[in-house]
């Protein structure tokens, strides 16, 4: 996985604060020390957030406190990134280049943009096996991608024509989602989707400033360039995957062409959470849904892309992923 500025960490410190918990509280077991949280140049593996969050969660047994924390996440949260998006010239601009250098903002999901005639919607994925922290995440995120557009127009309703369907099933103790989310939600297992309708997205952005945008993207391309030359193992190995999404690409080959041992490329995937197997499901999975939902193919071409040598084999597979068969998820979408 990647690695992080301690940034993310330093406002989970102040989450905290307000129900009383000392930085010693959160930081336990996380090889974070206090001195760390004043260093604007530390860094941290996203195991050592995950034990900061798990402490917070024990601490405050809320379960919308995936929500408070995305809260409390803003534009300026994200350095560079957070101060050059609003220079864009529209809303679906500015999406459109927030997911450009995804890279250097927190999220551990893949993060795509599929645009119809009528709106589009942003779609977080499955990239890393979460485990408990999964539901906090999707909160997390999408309450961030609501501060977003209310950090874009702070006097505008532009959350009118946003809707949301997050990816888990509704549990009994959520009570207050609807409160906390400041427009239309639903619950269904599956990837996590923000709506948006076409108004929304051709609207125009208050401190649009083309000249600003571009100088700001330099800075954006550099700091992007040095943490792909630190990409990890799952990003390299996704990348290598979609690249051959139509062909079987076997661990083998991915480690010949990294120029390390299959051995090793197992032993990097198994420190940072997954396995071969897992990602290469998942990369199918994932390009399946997306063709489903942004084209008119047919199950048989869809197959044929993924590489499968007959239909049967993909429906059984897809069956697998989601419990439905291609043609029932396509009609579930509609």
């Amino acid at each position: 996985m990647k690695t992080l500025t301690i940034n993310g960490i330093a406002q989970l410190i102040k989450i905290g604060s307000e129900f009383k918990l000392s930085p010693a509280m959160l930081l336990n077991e996380s090889g974070i020390t206090e001195a760390m949280l004043s260093d604007p140049y530390a860094s941290i593996r996203p195991n050592q957030e995950f034990q900061v969050i798990r402490n917070l969660k024990r601490h405050i047994q809320n379960e919308e406190i995936g929500l408070i924390v995305g809260e409390r996440f803003s534009l300026s949260v994200l350095g560079i990134l957070g101060a050059t998006v609003p220079n864009a010239s529209n809303v679906r601009e500015a999406i459109k280049f927030f997911i450009h250098y995804i890279q250097l903002s927190y999220t551990y999901f893949n993060v795509s943009f599929i645009e119809k005639p009528h709106g589009g919607s942003i779609i977080l994925t499955d990239q890393y096996e979460l485990g408990d922290l999964r539901n906090f995440f999707i909160d997390r995120d999408t309450m961030f991608t609501l501060n977003a557009f209310k950090d874009l127009f702070p006097q505008l309703p532009i959350l009118d024509g946003i809707s949301i369907e997050l990816g888990y099933s509704r549990s009994p103790n959520l009570t207050s989602h609807q409160t906390l989310l400041p427009c239309p939600v639903i619950f269904r297992e599956g990837d996590t989707r923000i709506n948006i309708e076409k108004h929304v997205l051709d609207r125009h952005l208050p401190q649009s400033n083309e000249l600003t945008l571009h100088l700001l993207e330099q800075q954006c391309k550099e700091i992007n360039n040095k943490l792909t030359d630190t990409q990890s193992m799952v990003e390299k190995v996704n990348e290598m995957l979609l690249e051959n999404i139509s062909s079987p690409i076997s661990l083998e080959s991915i480690a010949l062409s990294l120029d390390v041992s299959s051995r090793t490329v197992r032993r990097r995937l198994n420190e940072e959470g997954t396995q071969f197997k897992l990602l290469q499901n998942n990369v199918k999975s994932n390009e399946a849904k997306r063709l489903l939902y942004e084209t008119t193919w047919s199950v048989e071409r869809i197959s044929d892309y993924l590489g499968y040598s007959e239909s049967a084999s993909f429906i059984h597979a897809f069956k697998n992923w989601t419990d439905k068969s291609p043609s029932q998820y396509r009609k579930s979408l509609r």
